[in-house]
């Protein structure tokens, strides 16, 4: 019908025809208003009963609408109600609505908006504190009526009117203020205890924390789905300075005002979002009245660096350099690539580009590796490059294939992938016994034994192997087939047997070392619980004589969640009233103290990596004043007599004796190592003990249930050495005795070469210094020769000095330039991709290294002045994306996460980054530097520019990566999506509300907030069109800018947010309903 509406200066008549109502169908009043909701929620539920054609829903709908009038924003608010929940039962009727101009874009932005999650907890906030509880719609059905929104404006819809294009502004300005409300307040009000409750147990027993949970995850996604939409709003060709110009100054100011606000939440793509801003603010330059008013000077050149600055529209994050860099960097160290950290950071730089992220992954990977071998890297750090390959890769793949849609498929990935894996660098067998050079003994034939484990883990057949590869493979699958996790720690109880099998099995390159891992890291936190330490003793034994198992391992777990029960064991450790002999107390405390140490030297741990905070802990002062010597006058009495006691029966007796063990716990021998060989070096110095005698009684320390004190001694040994004026004829003849025994017992054998692992870095410089002093010494050389054979034992990060000296002396600058020439060779290497080109010589460690030598400012000064260059030269984007990468790498540095126990309901431990005033990230001087930004502007707009951007991209990204510490290791997007299924199917149980509400309050405390959030912009649609924007929700044309989202349906006689439209809504087929009076 045609409405009468007067503009807001009453100068004349406009009539305008209502395209979403049939002409000439009279207005339904508001006493009908309720009768006709409900018979289109039942003629809704009819349809998607009999899943009627949509050409039979076309006619049906207009018959409907012809009986039961209503408008666009009621019709599908009757669809997306959470009382009726037809949304999940079939969402194309809505959508096919919307096609056939039957309702628009506004209506079911407007609809939504009205039960939805950000929008009630921005209106209850503001306006109604102590409003009692509604059902509102679960974020999952906003995110999926958003995207198919954003499809449908993708694939060319475009309102049909100028109207409605001035009304999807006003609404979306409201659901920009409800996120920026809900982003604030959910940061607030969640509780990392939720966590505990997100579980099928926890669904039903504490929905509320269930729920909150699952908000808390999906959360992101729907952020960076809002800006896309907001995004392809302002980049669709309809959106145009007409839209622009209908508005009032106040609406495009507070649209403005809420975009600029909106843009800090979705870093990511806040650069693209910037020029859509920058387009608005052109068009309001040329406008009657001036956004900003007349002082040009407030603000503005903040304004313009925090929302203007932008590079070319060109996609920088789907880089293969930059993951190149990436994961390049999460090797450097000790293994930092748990699943949640690697899948976050994928999922932030590909947004939902499986394929891109499934290819690039592999080839990257493959691309490191090929550098290591170029770069003729020690074999430990290659084979755990491999193992990441064969092993990782795998599984990482398998658990994003979970989010694939055909025609996408895991075989086309893997396919398209070797395609760019050049097979010179990573021959078949075949080729390799044809090939005089053959290949790496360490990388073998790592093409065909990834393929294999592709096969293993079903993403490809086993007969698309020779397809695939180029060749028959010269070997099959594992004859044992795929491990799961669940199945081999049920094989594992009371077989330790099996356990020391699968230890052994964790270096295979078959594509199980996930699972095997998964189960061997439960397996031990289980041990620790009972006490099972005769189990314990051998899995930790076994794994600490294993440093590339320990490489593997760190690949699939953190070290806090392996030490963390072990530290925890230790530290309680007690003798029992009953205890009968001694020496196997010692024998199991020794095997697990053994991987504890072994952990903690090759990766270089600190206290909060072992998840320990209490200083006076058995580990906290074993690896704080281990080391340190008392007097006797500085010990007490009950250390005075244990050191008596061992001094007696190292030297006096015939050996350590029961009664020697029963007084002195494990841990107290252990503390008294340092002083127990500072006293025997003391008595033989003074001649009051012979060297002899020394040497015999310290070959006790060889047993097994003793041996972990070697590294000890021999670290204090070290120390010894390097101080002047200690007595180094004595000193070189015990390292001999204890690094050259005569003889060991099988099992100390290889504890034996594992403590020399740990200490040969720590050995090799005192004696090659003493060396030096006396070049006549006889007796040093061979010492050096025994540290040969474990160089390179440490995995953290730290550069040879060779690299360093190559790094240091670089032409023209030294490091600073050695990272301009890295850089510059990455850009290189990107620009010819995709085609097979070699890696650059690339090493994640010359950073590293370069904070530690130069400093992390003049580091990242480098990386920002490069940056700059690169985008004068039109490469902005692919350096933009280098840096990000380098900046956001993670470093063994960064604060570990919280060990939760899934049996409590808080975390046992809290950690937070411990206090260094010597290291500061690159990332935190990127801050300081974005601080002093503004003040460049005029100087040098170009660096002050790109440092705008850098932040921005790489805030994105850890911005993403701090949710990961709320995912499941194996979490992705679908998960997500699936698990707010599960929420929902929650909502279908009946329960005692009162049970539900106590078991809710036991799990998390009350988190109630007075919070003064605002509630949203009041806009002046009228002003904004110079006519009254109606929409369809009333008879005399309900102003949408001027009123809330409760108004917009109240106003028309729907009701506020608390009335129960819905609740006498039996969803009966013969409900006042006849659904064959349509025709069917």
């Amino acid at each position: 019908m045609v409405l009468e509406v007067l503009d807001g200066n009453a100068r004349a008549n406009v009539k305008r025809v209502d395209g979403y109502t049939k002409t000439g169908v009279r207005r339904t009043s508001r006493h009908d208003v309720h009768g006709c909701m409900k018979q289109w929620a039942l003629f809704f539920k009819q349809v998607c009963d009999r899943n009627v054609s949509l050409e039979d829903f076309d006619k049906l709908a207009q018959r409907q609408r012809d009986r039961y009038p209503l408008a666009g924003t009621r019709i599908a608010h009757a669809f997306l109600n959470p009382k009726t929940g037809l949304f999940r039962m079939d969402s194309r009727y809505l959508f096919r609505l919307l096609t056939a101009g039957q309702i628009s874009i506004p209506d079911i932005l407007a609809a939504l908006l009205f039960d939805s999650k950000l929008r009630t907890a921005d209106h209850d906030a503001a306006t109604e504190p102590n409003a009692t509880e509604r059902k509102v719609n679960v974020m999952e059905l906003d995110y999926r009526v958003l995207g198919e929104l954003q499809h449908h404006i993708e694939r060319g819809y475009e309102p049909r009117t100028a109207w409605d294009k001035g009304r999807a502004v006003v609404v979306l300005t409201k659901w920009l203020n409800a996120a920026i409300s809900f982003n604030a307040t959910e940061a607030i009000t969640y509780n990392p205890a939720y966590v505990n409750a997100y579980n099928a147990e926890g669904a039903i027993k504490f929905p509320k924390a269930f729920r909150a949970h699952v908000d808390h995850l999906l959360w992101p996604y729907m952020r960076d789905l809002l800006g896309s939409f907001l995004l392809t709003l302002l980049e669709h060709r309809w959106y145009g300075s007409s839209v622009v110009e209908m508005l009032s100054p106040t609406v495009r100011a507070q649209f403005i005002e809420s975009m600029s606000a909106f843009i800090s939440l979705v870093p990511q793509i806040s650069e693209r979002l910037a020029n859509g801003l920058e387009f608005v603010q052109k068009q309001e330059a040329s406008a009657d009245v001036p956004l900003f008013g007349t002082d040009k000077d407030s603000g503005m050149d903040r304004l313009r660096l925090e929302t203007i600055l932008d590079l070319p529209l060109v996609d920088s994050t789907h880089s293969r350099v930059g993951l190149y860099v990436y994961i390049n960097a999460l090797q450097a160290g000790r293994p930092l690539t748990e699943d949640s950290t690697i899948l976050t950071h994928l999922q932030t730089r590909y947004k939902g580009d499986m394929q891109s992220l499934t290819i690039d992954l592999m080839v990257a990977s493959f691309d490191v590796l090929a550098n290591a071998v170029a770069r003729r890297e020690w074999r430990d750090y290659l084979f755990s490059l491999k193992s990441f390959v064969v092993n990782k890769v795998p599984h990482l793949i398998s658990m994003l294939a979970s989010s694939f849609f055909l025609p996408l498929t895991p075989e086309f990935c893997i396919e398209e992938a070797l395609k760019f894996v050049d097979p010179n660098v990573f021959p078949s067998l075949a080729s390799s016994f044809n090939n005089m050079l053959g290949s790496d003994s360490v990388v073998g034939d790592v093409r065909q034994e990834f393929l294999l484990a592709c096969a293993l883990h079903g993403l490809i057949l086993e007969e698309s192997i020779p397809r695939i590869y180029g060749e028959v493979p010269m070997s099959g699958l594992p004859t044992s087939g795929r491990y799961f996790k669940d199945n081999l720690v049920a094989q594992c109880q009371n077989n330790t047997q099996r356990l020391e099998e699968l230890v052994g099995e964790i270096e295979n390159m078959d594509g199980n070392a996930a699972a095997i891992v998964g189960a061997v890291t439960e397996v031990i936190r289980n041990l620790c619980i009972t006490k099972d330490t005769m189990s314990l003793k051998s899995i930790c034994s076994s794994l600490s004589r294993r440093p590339l198992a320990l490489d593997v391992t760190l690949q699939y777990a953190t070290p806090i969640s392996i030490l963390q029960p072990i530290c925890q064991l230790l530290n309680e450790w007690k003798y029992e009233e009953d205890q009968g002999e001694h020496q196997p107390v010692y024998e199991d405390f020794a095997g697990i103290l053994l991987l504890l140490l072994a952990m903690f030297h090759r990766y270089d741990l600190s206290k909060a990596d072992l998840g320990i905070n209490n200083d006076q802990s058995f580990v906290s002062q074993l690896f704080n004043t281990g080391l340190q010597t008392k007097s006797k006058d500085d010990l007490s009495e009950d250390d005075n007599k244990r050191l008596s006691n061992w001094i007696r029966g190292l030297y006096e007796t015939q050996g350590i004796t029961e009664e020697v063990m029963s007084t002195c716990q494990p841990q107290d021998f252990y503390l008294l190592v340092s002083t127990l060989f500072d006293q025997s070096v003391l008595a033989c110095s003074q001649d009051k003990i012979k060297l002899d005698t020394i040497k015999t009684g310290l070959e006790m320390l060889l047993e097994p249930w003793f041996i972990p004190s070697l590294c000890i001694a021999l670290t204090w040994l070290a120390n010894e050495v390097a101080r002047p004026g200690t007595n180094k004829a004595i000193l070189v003849q015990i390292l001999h005795k204890l690094m050259r025994p005569s003889s060991l017992s099988g099992d100390a054998q290889g504890m034996h070469a594992a403590i020399l692992s740990m200490v040969a870095g720590l050995l090799e410089k005192p004696l090659r210094d003493l060396q030096a002093r006396e070049p006549s010494r006889y007796d040093i050389e061979p010492l050096l020769e025994d540290l040969k054979a474990h160089a390179h034992y440490k995995r953290n990060g730290s550069s040879s000095l060779t690299e360093l000296h190559q790094w240091t002396h670089t032409p023209n600058g030294g490091f600073r330039q050695s990272i301009r020439n890295t850089f510059q060779s990455l850009l290189s290497w990107g620009s010819h991709l995709p085609m097979i080109v070699p890696p650059p010589n690339y090493t994640h460690r010359q950073i590293l290294s370069a904070v530690k030598i130069i400093g992390s400012t003049s580091t990242l000064r480098v990386l920002v002045e490069e940056v700059k260059q690169q985008t004068e030269q039109d490469n902005g984007p692919l350096a933009l994306d280098i840096a990000t990468e380098i900046i956001c790498a993670p470093t063994p540095d960064d604060p570990p996460e919280a060990a939760v126990d899934p049996t409590l309901i808080l975390p046992t431990t809290t950690h937070t980054r411990p206090p260094s005033s010597s290291k500061t990230s690159l990332r935190d001087r990127l801050k300081l530097l974005l601080e002093d930004a503004p003040k460049k502007l005029a100087s040098d707009p170009g660096t002050a520019a790109t440092v705008v951007r850098l932040h921005r991209r790489v805030e994105a990204i850890m911005a993403e990566a701090a949710q990961a510490q709320a995912l499941p290791p194996d979490l992705g997007a679908q998960e997500i999506i699936q698990a707010v299924e599960l929420t929902e199917a929650v909502d279908s149980v009946t329960a005692d509300a009162a049970a539900v509400e106590a078991a809710a309050a036991a799990i998390v405390p009350d988190q109630s907030l007075d919070l003064n959030v605002a509630a949203g912009l009041d806009m002046d649609a009228a002003a904004a069109a110079g006519v009254a924007m109606d929409l369809d929700l009333g008879a005399a044309g309900t102003d949408l800018g001027s009123q809330s989202v409760d108004d917009m349906l109240q106003g028309s006689g729907l009701g506020s947010a608390d009335d129960d439209i819905f609740g006498g809504l039996e969803m009966d087929p013969d409900n006042n309903f006849n659904f064959d009076d349509l025709g069917m």
